[in-house]
C-alpha cells in the first residue's frame, strides 16, 4: 500500500509542480519548492500513520476521487474544487512571471506554519473519523 501511495504523491506533486512552474516560466522559485516539499512530507507522513493505524482508510482516501456510485452532486463538487486548486496553482505561476511575487519573509512562513495547522487538522480527522472518506456514500 506504502508503494501505491508513493506514486500517487509523486503523481500529484509533479501535477502540481506543472500548475507552479509552467506558469511562472522558471524554476528558481524557492517558495514553490518550499509548498511542494512540505505538500510531499506531510502528504507521505499521514499516508504512512493511515497504513498503521487505519489502513481501510488509506484504502479509501486512495481510491479515484470519481466513482460509479457517487452522487452526481458531489461530482460536480469536487470537478469544482480541483478546478479552483489547479487554477489557484496556476494564478499563482503566472503572478511569479508578471509581477515578481514580492512576498515578504514572515508571510511565507505565516503561511508555511498555517499549512502545518491544516494539516494537523486533517490528520486529527482522520484519527476522529475512519469514515472521512474522499468520495460521499449514501
Amino acid at each position: 500500500m506504502i508503494l501505491k501511495l508513493v506514486r500517487q504523491l509523486a503523481l500529484t506533486i509533479a501535477v502540481m509542480a506543472i500548475l507552479l512552474f509552467l506558469p511562472a516560466g522558471r524554476l528558481d522559485w524557492p517558495g514553490a519548492w518550499l509548498f511542494l516539499a512540505e505538500m510531499s512530507l506531510a502528504g507521505l507522513a499521514t499516508g504512512v500513520w493511515l497504513d498503521r493505524h487505519d489502513p481501510e482508510l488509506l484504502a479509501e482516501r486512495m481510491k479515484p476521487i470519481f466513482q460509479r456510485t457517487q452522487p452526481s452532486w458531489d461530482r460536480w463538487f469536487l470537478i469544482l474544487a480541483v478546478s479552483l486548486w489547479g487554477g489557484w496553482l496556476v494564478l499563482m505561476g503566472l503572478e511569479r512571471r508578471l509581477a515578481g511575487s514580492h512576498l515578504p519573509f514572515w508571510l511565507a512562513v505565516a503561511g508555511a506554519a498555517l499549512m502545518l495547522v491544516s494539516f494537523a487538522i486533517i490528520q486529527w480527522t482522520f484519527q476522529s473519523n475512519s469514515f472521512a472518506a474522499a468520495v460521499v456514500r449514501i
